[in-house]
């Protein structure tokens, strides 16, 4: 598997910019539907629904704390200790490593 060798850091990094991708995709697919320039702008819009659908089905395959840290941490970032309300330190590190693997496996099956 392509992950494997891996450090947690690096798939950290990946997951960053696949959201970074994901948000900017979903900004302009919301533009151009707002605008009615799909037409005009087919090619990229299709991609960029590609792009969002990808994600958004391999967050599908997350139990919803890993959704949620996924989300929190990554795609729509919180400032702070946000996972204190959800999650003792331990069980929110340990989930993170779990979600970040799990996010990234769907995304390469």
């Amino acid at each position: 598997m392509f992950d494997e060798n891996l450090s947690f850091q690096q798939k950290e990094q990946i997951v960053r910019y696949l959201m970074k991708c994901y948000r900017k995709s979903s900004n302009r697919i919301h533009r151009y539907e707002i605008c009615d320039s799909v037409r005009e702008n087919f090619e990229i819009y299709r991609y960029d629904k590609t792009t969002c659908m990808l994600v958004d089905d391999a967050l599908q395959e997350l139990t919803q704390d890993e959704r949620k840290i996924i989300r929190y941490d990554y795609m729509h970032p919180k400032e702070g200790q946000w996972y204190l309300e959800y999650f003792s330190r331990s069980t929110y590190h340990r989930l993170k490593v779990q979600a970040v693997d799990k996010f990234l496996r769907c995304l390469h099956a």
